[in-house]
């Protein structure tokens, strides 16, 4: 009994400990050029650190059919085949690196997004010029909402957030 109540209050703690993260905002980040950039998932550099980062909110196509059973459920939602969904996620990566190019705004509580990298893949929302590379990405018809979903104190709230997505996801399917 009291091996469970230990249990039970260690997860809770860390489930506190996990919300309780605050959001770090670092300014003049830039685009690493890197093999593994694709759509959703970045190498940035603010200053002299190095950072990986995944977007929260959504989820875009793989760029190749290395992960088979993934591309195979985006393909169902994209309505194509797996061949032609790589063919998407090609173009969220070159509309990714367009949105990143000269300096941008990263929001983060630097929340684990795990991956196949050695490297700590943290998530984060991205913004330049007041707009979101998640936001934009669904409204080009390259990502669908899919994941988790944040916001920092200085964004429009949760419920705002998930209107303005579901919106350019219509705006998309037109």
């Amino acid at each position: 009994m009291t091996r469970w109540l230990l249990g039970a209050l260690l997860v809770a703690g860390t489930q506190q400990a996990c919300a309780a993260k605050k959001w770090r905002l670092k300014e003049g980040c830039t685009l690493i050029d890197h093999p593994a950039n694709d759509c959703d998932s970045f190498h940035v550099r603010v200053n002299k650190r190095h950072y990986l980062f995944r977007l929260y909110w959504v989820d875009t196509p793989e760029t190749d059919l290395s992960l088979p059973e993934r591309v195979a459920e985006q393909a169902a939602y994209f309505g194509l085949s797996p061949e032609e969904t790589v063919k998407v996620g090609k173009e969220a990566a070159a509309f990714s690196k367009k949105f990143l190019q000269g300096s941008f705004t990263v929001h983060t509580k630097f929340a684990d997004a795990m991956g196949r990298s050695a490297r700590d893949r943290d998530y984060a929302i991205i913004e330049k010029d007041g707009t979101y590379l998640h936001l934009e990405l669904v409204r080009a018809g390259l990502a669908r909402i899919h994941g988790l979903e944040e916001v920092s104190e200085d964004m429009p709230s949760l419920g705002t957030m998930r209107m303005r997505l579901k919106a350019a996801e219509a705006e998309a399917k037109r």
